[in-house]
């Protein structure tokens, strides 16, 4: 049996600590509001990027959807670069995309950083029965999922409990001692990566360091390593093309699939290709998948998307996880 597990954003809002914070993980609709209701003191450069978004969104009348606010808005900042590239304000498709990710990452913080000592126990739980021939897919920027792995790193890196090694991400080849641990792949980059030189892959990890103020929660990496919201995902060079690879081919030899919180969004287009070329290819070994959403429509989707594998379906995590005693 080889099983993968897919986070999307519904696995990071439905944390076991949520009633314990006043941020939620952010979804679509309520980006814009979640920044509106930020209660936390901010550094210079994240007050001004939330600022920065706030305003562009409220001009432009963009506020329902994160997705729609964010090609809008970069598409007529790319405009103006190309139409005008001497004019005021040069670059302006940079400087929108750099305040949109850090506003992406000042929520994510503010959401899971005062708890990122502590692993979610859903997610715990549901990685427990994973070795090393399995793997976590996440659409997630945040640092959720690496917390859930501590206890299964802390034997592959003993003495190192908050330490995030490059390997655990598919940016380098696992060592010996990481044998039993799975493979995290996160597709859409991460809060705490920052470019590397070309001959360390391009990323390095960013790691906690609870002594330090600046780096205790392990949020706040390079914001152009978080892959935004574009319809046409550059995943063609590194180090994106690594990674996405390595997914691919875990999802050939995977027989067990649980999709969390993943809407399957149409608009994701290389993503809904990456599960169609594998899951639906001659050499796939898929015997069973298993959906967990709190949206009906989610879980009809991936049903029609895969009607010919076996399937299950579940409203929350809890059900799931009692289903398959791992609570």
């Amino acid at each position: 049996m080889v099983r993968t597990i897919i986070l999307g954003a519904g696995a990071s809002r439905a944390v076991n600590y949520a009633d314990r914070v006043r941020m939620l993980s952010p979804l679509d609709g309520e980006f814009y509001d979640l920044l509106q209701r930020l209660e936390v003191p901010l550094d210079s450069e994240d007050a001004a990027a939330v600022e920065d978004i706030l305003s562009r969104a409220r001009e432009g009348d963009l506020w329902e959807s994160m997705e729609r606010m964010f090609y809008t808005l970069d598409l007529r900042c790319s405009m103006k670069d190309m139409l005008f590239p001497n004019g005021p304000g040069a670059k302006r498709a940079d400087e929108f995309r750099r305040s949109f990710a850090r506003s992406v990452q000042v929520l994510l913080k503010a959401a899971h950083a005062p708890n990122t000592m502590e692993e979610c126990q859903y997610h715990e739980d549901l990685f427990e029965p994973l070795g090393g021939c399995d793997a976590i897919i996440t659409f997630n920027y945040d640092l959720v999922a690496e917390s859930a792995l501590r206890k299964k790193l802390s034997v592959a890196i003993p003495g190192e409990r908050i330490k995030f090694p490059e390997w655990l991400y598919g940016l380098s080849d696992r060592p010996d001692s990481g044998k039993d641990c799975p493979r995290l792949y996160k597709l859409h980059g991460s809060v705490n990566w920052n470019t590397a030189s070309e001959d360390k892959g391009g990323v390095s990890v960013r790691q906690i360091d609870p002594t330090d103020p600046k780096t205790k929660e392990g949020y706040g990496g390079d914001p152009f390593l978080m892959m935004l919201p574009f319809w046409d995902k550059k995943i063609e060079g590194p180090p994106w093309d690594r990674i996405w690879k390595l997914a691919g081919e875990q999802l050939l030899r995977t027989t067990n699939l649980v999709v969390w919180g993943y809407s399957l969004p149409p608009t994701d287009l290389k993503s809904r290709e990456l599960f169609n070329l594998t899951l639906k290819a001659p050499t796939s070994r898929i015997e069973e998948l298993v959906v967990i959403d709190i949206s009906p429509d989610v879980r009809r989707r991936w049903r029609r998307q895969f009607i010919e594998i076996k399937f299950r379906q579940y409203e929350g995590v809890e059900k799931y996880l009692a289903y398959e005693g791992l609570a």
